[in-house]
């Protein structure tokens, strides 16, 4: 799984390796060098916008290329991230299938500590926002074009729109962030997607798979009760 570049100096390799090749793109531009670079999977984050079904956990960036990729690469080229009766809604619209985050990272088999999972049950999408402030106080190197979607909280909120004093002070602040404890999430990340909404319980990451097709299928029938010829 390639993101965040050129797949092209890569995908020989692992072609050669007989190994399939997913892309996870930002632009229509990134989704056609992807496919000609050989991708056999296009993921298409809509990052930046609020919807019913969506998630752009992590770092994507604040452009969207979602719907133009789907209608440039159809025929089950294209995947989005969604939720439960999204996948439903991903399908219809030509995709064919999904890729997770948000939702998985509070299932059983996560490696997030019980404090954070509790954190995100506990959390809203309209909590998330898109910063850079916590790649900068740790000295991530993202790309300013690539900011982060995680919760809100008091750091964010005292450093955001101030991102090139951080910066210059990164050192100094670098080491009162990491002097703090693991769970005071008043300060520490949590990377969460606006999907953060619809994750209520801690299953098994089985479960989840099973609970999002049963959805997906319910939702597809009624929708064909619906059409008559």
């Amino acid at each position: 799984m390639l993101s965040f570049g050129d797949p092209s100096p890569f995908t020989g390799r692992i072609k050669a390796s007989g190994r399939k090749i997913i892309c996870q793109v930002q632009t229509l531009a990134q989704a056609k060098e992807a496919a000609a670079a050989g991708a056999d999977i296009i993921i298409a984050p809509r990052a930046g916008r609020r919807r019913p079904f969506g998630d752009d956990t992590g770092h994507n960036g604040a452009g969207t290329g979602g719907g133009r990729c789907r209608r440039t690469y159809s025929g089950g080229r294209c995947r989005r991230y969604r939720r439960r009766r999204g996948l439903a809604a991903a399908l219809a619209l030509g995709a064919a299938g999904i890729s997770m985050g948000t939702r998985f990272t509070a299932s059983r088999e996560s490696l997030w500590d019980q404090a954070m999972k509790d954190t995100t049950l506990n959390a809203g999408g309209d909590q998330t926002e898109q910063t850079r402030v916590f790649d900068i106080v740790r000295g991530a190197a993202w790309p300013a074009t690539y900011p982060g979607r995680a919760l809100r909280n008091a750091f964010s909120g005292h450093w955001c729109g101030r991102e090139d004093d951080l910066a210059a002070d990164q050192l100094e602040q670098e080491k009162a962030y990491l002097a703090t404890a693991p769970d005071n999430f008043a300060t520490r990340v949590v990377w969460a997607g606006e999907g953060i909404d619809l994750v209520h319980d801690i299953p098994t990451a089985s479960a989840i798979i099973e609970r999002i097709i049963a959805q997906a299928v319910a939702t597809l029938t009624e929708g064909a009760k619906l059409i008559r010829y």
